[in-house]
């Protein structure tokens, strides 16, 4: 007994102090004993599965997802600025070239903003844990509770509609007569709502000054109200 405890000792240590656990290899040539560092495993797991979660989710603050929100701003700016002009003054007609040329660029903007609700699923949030939620199924359950129908509703396609529209013996010349298509346009002012988040990214990322900040805000948001009013009347 003794010469076969002697070896065991050599191989595994006595107790548990040796942290190496004995396995069992399928039956082999000398029923030779294999070693499993259970540290060196589960290091190795956790690594992927962190490697795992990077290709699932964006980096909210990489460089990439930073220029991507100050494309978003340019696109809100323009869609505040161009679009309650568009809806009082100015008549949606494809065939004059300067009508086509805005129709073109108002695309592109929805465009933009697709591929923006497209990152959206991607893009971790901060749960009520105060912890960065990066499952991409409580992430999309997130959004679809939240922004999603707001987000979806200013992108539907009223333009093309209006465009549609513009034979006077067109199916939708009723609804044009009555101007329910070109108000429908100003739900793409929903758009600016983004604006909240994208603010709120930039707050996390940066030190601000919130007097600063709340009087920036103040005069940009009275300067949009005047221009919405300006239009309207």
């Amino acid at each position: 007994l003794a010469k076969d405890r002697e070896p065991r000792e050599l191989l595994f240590g006595e107790g548990e102090e040796s942290g190496v656990v004995p396995c069992e290899k399928p039956a082999g040539k000398g029923g030779e004993v294999g070693m499993v560092k259970p540290d060196e495993t589960e290091g190795k797991t956790a690594k992927d599965d962190k490697e795992k979660e990077k290709r699932k989710t964006f980096d909210p603050d990489s460089e990439f997802f930073r220029n991507w929100d100050i494309f978003t701003t340019l696109l809100l700016v323009f869609t505040a600025v161009v679009t309650p002009f568009e809806v009082a003054f100015l008549e949606t007609d494809i065939s004059i070239t300067s009508s086509l040329m805005l129709f073109l660029i108002n695309r592109f903007v929805d465009l933009g903003f697709i591929v923006d609700i497209g990152f959206t699923f991607f893009l971790p949030y901060v749960n009520a844990q105060g912890n960065l939620e990066k499952d991409l199924r409580h992430i999309a359950q997130h959004y679809a509770r939240g922004w999603l129908v707001i987000d979806v509703m200013s992108i539907l396609p009223f333009d093309t509609l209006t465009a549609l529209s513009g034979d006077a013996d067109g199916p939708l010349a009723k609804l044009k007569s009555v101007r329910i298509i070109r108000l429908l346009r100003l739900m793409k002012l929903l758009r600016v709502l983004r604006g909240m988040r994208i603010f709120s990214r930039l707050e996390a990322r940066i030190e601000i000054n919130y007097a600063m900040l709340s009087l920036q805000q103040f005069i940009v948001g009275l300067i949009m109200i005047a221009h919405w009013m300006a239009c309207t009347f």
